[in-house]
């Protein structure tokens, strides 16, 4: 008999142990269990929270071509894709570090809605000729649509940030087209006046787009339940499958538990790491070690579910009792 499950999405949940100058670091032993019961990794064969979102609705990345995450996406703001290609444009501040590009991404920049306007005028008006344009309904979540697919293969933002962006650069057939759009993009954005007014004012330019997830709209059929999440990705996934998409509650064992599969997206510890904020990462482990038992014991003897975490980069863990179980705090090495 297959059992209920309760899926939870939580990237980057093991972040601070790859860092180093960590030696002091305390964490909750509930953690070093899941860690050591880990089951077989990358069953999904997905990295990072949107693939591994595709992977949980039926999708698979493929050797050349992206998962459709602009068209869906834009799906989920409540766009209306048609039959353009679609990708993810999101607005970045290239920043070099001797032999190496790094980028800022566009939650760290707080781009006006005047602001995002502008910079897609530009971009539009300058790549018209090419069948290019630019569209977004928050300003910092920008899609970039047009005819045809090119045929190269992205990487998703989430991937590249605090990375070297030479390493994540598209591959493929169109390889130099791209990079050429991604350059003149560059030029064009860094001579705005929206940019000189932000230089001016002591703020981070926006100086460059990272194109990513190409794609049209796909169609989707699923065994999945209900989603709890405001990811825009997970949105319009919902949406295209015609199920339940509820905004995430404030503490875990609000979830409900008469589905029998339900999925939610916890990003307290992505948050925290984009921040490199271990006070926050502490926190967010606090309140789900909490809210776990809480939700275990709403369960025992009344509801028979799973409860399984994926950390988003190949990681599976069974959360039971026994893992909860632990004292508050302890030195781990992972």
């Amino acid at each position: 008999m297959i059992r209920d499950k309760l899926i939870l999405l939580i990237p980057d949940l093991f972040w601070p142990t790859k860092m180093q100058r960590l030696e002091s670091l305390k964490v909750p032993p509930f953690l070093a269990r899941l860690k050591s019961q880990a089951k077989e990794r990358n069953i999904l064969h997905a990295e990072g929270l949107s693939e591994t979102l595709f992977s949980l609705f039926g999708f698979e990345p493929g050797d050349d071509t992206d998962l459709p995450a602009g068209a869906v996406s834009y799906y989920g703001e409540g766009g209306e894709p048609g039959t353009q290609c679609w990708a993810y444009a999101s607005p970045v501040h290239f920043v070099a570090d001797k032999d190496k590009l790094y980028l800022v991404d566009s939650a760290q920049l707080n781009i006006t809605e005047e602001e995002a306007g502008n910079l897609v005028a530009l971009f539009n008006a300058h790549f018209k000729q090419d069948d290019l344009s630019l569209v977004f309904k928050q300003p910092n979540v920008w899609y970039l649509k047009q005819p045809k697919c090119p045929k190269i293969k992205t990487n998703l933002l989430e991937s590249v940030v605090g990375c070297d962006v030479g390493e994540h650069l598209p591959i493929g057939e169109e390889r130099m087209d791209w990079l050429q759009v991604i350059n003149e993009t560059q030029m064009l954005f860094y001579g705005s006046e929206v940019n000189q007014s932000r230089i001016a004012d002591g703020k981070l330019n926006i100086n460059g787009i990272w194109p990513a997830g190409f794609g049209f709209m796909p169609q989707i059929k699923t065994d999945i339940d209900v989603v709890y999440s405001s990811h825009i990705l997970a949105k319009g996934l919902c949406r295209i499958a015609n199920i339940t998409q509820y905004v995430m509650p404030g503490d875990i064992d609000e979830i409900g538990l008469n589905k029998k599969t339900t999925i939610a997206v916890i990003n307290d510890f992505q948050v925290s790491k984009s921040e490199i904020e271990l006070e926050k990462w502490h926190g967010s482990a606090s309140m789900l070690h909490e809210g776990l038992l809480r939700l275990v014991g709403k369960m025992n003897g009344k509801t028979k579910k799973d409860i399984v975490i994926l950390d988003c980069s190949g990681g599976v863990y069974n959360v039971n009792s026994r893992v909860l179980r632990a004292g508050i705090w302890s030195k781990l090495w992972f």
